[in-house]
């Protein structure tokens, strides 16, 4: 059995695993082995449920088993495994994956891995496009697991909803300045620079024709007023190609 699943032989392996537990003694180390081994080989070939299965077997059977630990760290593992399995199949999937991850949770209460269960719970919603009920799941994250790396991750998500998705700068600012730890925390006071520095852009959304009333889009950040004062220019004096006609233009003074 152990050459074949050298050989990524999978299935032979599992059939020769299956011929010596059906004639092995139960009690023995090699059996034992033989059972941890079983469901290592369904994880290596994908199938997560036949191998939880098979090491809760072992789990079962073999108590004094020297890789009783490390068996049950591997059902833990894989249950967190197809959780992220779920998620990452898209929309369709998240509330299979949103129910696997608040059971992991709820199950496993210390692993080190449930600050990123929060944080990936608010990532849906905000996948989702429901960013207050994403912020809510974010802050959940920030205040139950303060200074972690996954509640950093949260924090500047909820800056990130502010500024680009709900347009409350404020909030956006509040919220990347709260983010005083983790590897956001640079990214963070970028985003403050930016949100407190003054900011113009105009532009066209397309090319008009000649026979067309043109439109500018004017963005601005921090500034209190803009004046736009606007201007018809002559073709032959601009020097401009014969098949536009005149061309207005804006000017934009800025009052300080």
């Amino acid at each position: 059995a152990q050459c074949y699943r050298s050989n990524g032989r999978g299935d032979d392996a599992l059939a020769a695993t299956d011929r010596f537990l059906a004639k092995g003694d139960g009690g023995s180390d090699a059996v034992a082995a033989a059972r941890a081994m079983k469901g290592d080989i369904y994880l290596g070939q994908g199938k997560s449920d036949a191998a939880i299965a098979a090491w809760r077997e072992y789990l079962q059977k073999h108590p004094s088993h020297g890789e009783w630990e490390r068996v049950q760290r591997a059902i833990v593992d894989a249950e967190f495994g197809q959780a992220l399995e779920a998620m990452r199949a898209g929309k369709e999937q998240f509330a299979a994956a949103r129910q696997r991850l608040v059971t992991f949770a709820e199950t496993y209460p210390l692993d080190e891995r449930n600050p990123e269960v929060l944080w990936r719970l608010g990532e849906m919603l905000r996948i989702e496009e429901k960013y207050p009920e994403a912020c809510e799941a974010y802050a959940r994250c920030v205040s139950k697991y303060p200074g972690k790396e996954a509640p950093s991750l949260a924090q500047f998500a909820i800056g990130e909803i502010y500024e680009q998705k709900t347009f409350d700068y404020e909030k956006a600012l509040q919220a990347y300045r709260a983010v005083t730890w983790g590897s956001k925390q640079a990214d963070a006071a970028q985003r403050i620079q930016r949100l407190l520095q003054k900011r113009l852009e105009v532009h066209t959304a397309r090319v008009f024709r000649t026979d067309e009333e043109p439109v500018l889009e004017l963005t601005s950040r921090n500034i209190e007023t803009v004046r736009v004062r606007v201007y018809r220019l002559d073709r032959k004096s601009t020097r401009l190609n014969s098949s536009h006609a005149h061309i207005s233009y804006a000017v934009f003074c800025l009052k300080k």
